[in-house]
């Protein structure tokens, strides 16, 4: 679907852009980034009528088709806790049987909330604290902003608090790591411990024929961390159908 619309221009541009590019994230469950990172991935185009800006955004598109693209000025939706798993999701078998990849579930996760472009998905609790496995594909035809690793991995460590990540620091958190024999991606992101909602993610990303398949573990950063073990386990136990 494409949309044209207009809006008044009433502060700076690039307060502008900014607040526009956070809440279009917020529509496809993506966190805020800063203005730093938008600047990096804004791109300048002409055409007849003047310079334009264009960004590409990679997502989860949240609420009915059709829905306005410019409603609500919140730039990312409210966190959603997962409930506690019942005892009805404790006896779930630990390999999935459908779907276009196999895998071994370790112990401790319970099935999660299944959405339209998620694969897989797992809650992890314990206490107070939860995390969220979640496996998505996306097309490598979509272009950099899905096959870039740097692009990713800003993105996600925008999400736990990790702003602009110099280069040589993003290097030095990039790993790779082998997926059913293919070769890719993975990174340990893990917030400041001073602040209100500490959070973490473990994601590992491998592009398997047309797809790009991403595997990503968020929620408190403790309980992240202590998922390392687990989470390497479940990527060595996939298997591509």
């Amino acid at each position: 679907e494409i949309a044209v619309s207009s809006l008044p221009l009433t502060d700076d541009w690039d307060d502008f852009l900014n607040r526009n590019v956070n809440r279009w994230l917020g529509q496809l469950s993506q966190g805020p980034l800063t203005g730093a990172t938008i600047k990096k991935l804004a791109e300048e185009v002409s055409t007849a009528a003047g310079p334009a800006t264009v960004i590409e955004l990679v997502g989860v598109l949240q609420g009915a088709s059709g829905s306005n693209p410019h409603a609500g000025m919140t730039a990312t939706p409210a966190p959603q806790t997962s409930p506690p798993p019942t005892q009805q999701q404790a006896t779930a078998p630990k390999q999935s049987a459908d779907g276009p990849l196999t895998f071994d579930t370790p112990a401790t996760w319970q099935p999660g909330q299944m959405k339209t472009m998620r694969k897989a998905a797992f809650n992890v609790v314990d206490g107070e604290q939860q995390a969220e496995m979640t496996v998505i594909d996306l097309p490598v035809a979509g272009g950099a902003q899905i096959t870039d690793v740097a692009a990713n991995v800003r993105r996600w460590a925008n999400q736990v608090g990790l702003a602009d990540l110099e280069d040589a620091a993003l290097a030095e958190l990039l790993q790779e790591t082998t997926i059913d024999g293919a070769t890719g991606s993975y990174v340990v992101l893990l917030g400041p411990e001073d602040t209100e909602r500490s959070e973490g993610m473990l994601a590992a990303m491998v592009v398997r024929g047309k797809k790009v398949w991403f595997f990503k573990l968020f929620g408190s950063r403790s309980l992240v961390e202590k998922q390392q073990d687990a989470f390497q386990g479940f990527l060595r136990s996939v298997r591509f159908k």
